[in-house]
């Protein structure tokens, strides 16, 4: 992602999977600035109504 670096610490899907059923995101780094951080957590709001718009988002 932003960082160059797996957004997550698994090799395959089937450990990934409980993570996202779960609700879990990956941690968005504090050192990235304030609209790149708000960016990433409209991409990975739950609610699909808090994920924004087409024309908002690219993820």
């Amino acid at each position: 992602m932003y960082t160059g670096e797996p957004a997550w610490p698994f090799a395959d899907s089937e450990d990934l999977m409980p993570q996202l059923l779960n609700g879990n995101a990956p941690e968005i780094p504090q050192y990235l600035p304030w609209e790149a951080r708000q960016f990433l957590k409209t991409c990975f709001a739950r609610n699909p109504d808090e994920r924004g718009s087409e024309a908002l988002r690219s993820c």
